[in-house]
């Protein structure tokens, strides 16, 4: 779009100054992806995340696992040191929990994670690993871009999809979002809007359904409490609901196919 709208302005200006005989075309109108679209990530099924992460790089493992078991942010990921892990406190469930610096945060708010045992477990390796080297704790465990392996794992698994840091986040938000509730999701990720948690979320078949079935329940069984008549006819009752198509076309009624 950029390219375009300069090429145009640069027709525009060598007319203007005399340079050309005839005047631009009109400027053409390139139609744009909705907001934020390219940048939504995607869900994918649990048990293919899970494979997926077994035939990924052992180099570009960890910090795959990290992002699938905390919601980490690529780019805090990428900041992620050995000094960000703390003990739990006494009678967690987890063992050790992730304090995430505001300063490193994208909303410069600081949040601890709770870090399960797959994930706690890829952060020592690395950080046994770099201190063997030598390394300081303060240096960064996961600094580097796994793009090119992360696609290459989905093709030895014969995934036609891709996989990405995005879709890792977006994935834990809806799992979290159908297990714990939206306001657990919000606080690890890291949002100070509940809409923009909203986001981040899919519902699958399964919440849609219940939906239905919760619907017809209530519509279909529960008897209304004022008249049809007053309601403008548009209450459907359990009767109305439950006649046949014959004692429909004896009301008057002409039964149609959805």
């Amino acid at each position: 779009t950029r390219e375009i709208a300069r090429l145009w302005w640069g027709l525009a200006y060598a007319y203007d100054h005399g340079w050309m005989s005839f005047p631009p075309p009109t400027r053409p109108r390139v139609k744009r992806d909705p907001k934020g679209q390219k940048r939504r990530g995607k869900l994918h099924q649990p048990s293919v995340i899970a494979l997926w992460l077994r035939e990924l790089h052992p180099d570009a493992r960890g910090a795959a696992v990290v992002m699938a078991f905390t919601s980490l942010r690529v780019t805090e990921c990428r900041r992620l040191t050995a000094e960000w892990v703390e003990p739990a406190p006494e009678g967690s469930p987890v063992p050790a929990v992730l304090r995430v610096p505001a300063a490193c945060a994208k909303d410069r708010k600081e949040r601890v994670l709770p870090l399960v045992r797959p994930a706690l477990a890829a952060i020592k390796q690395m950080a046994d690993a770099m201190a063997d080297a030598g390394a300081p704790p303060s240096l960064p465990l996961f600094p580097h871009d796994h793009k090119r392996a992360f696609k290459s794992a989905c093709k030895r698994i014969g995934y036609t999809g891709s996989i990405s840091p995005r879709d890792l986040r977006h994935t834990w938000a809806t799992l979290a979002g159908r297990n714990t509730g939206i306001d657990a999701a919000r606080d690890m990720l890291g949002h100070a809007d509940i809409s923009t948690t909203n986001n981040y979320l899919t519902a699958g078949l399964d919440r849609t359904t219940q939906a239905a079935l919760a619907i017809e329940a209530q519509v279909v069984t529960e008897k209304p409490s004022q008249s049809p008549k007053s309601l403008g006819g548009t209450v459907l009752s359990q009767d109305i609901a439950g006649e046949s198509a014959s004692q429909a076309e004896g009301r008057g009624f002409e039964p149609r196919c959805p």
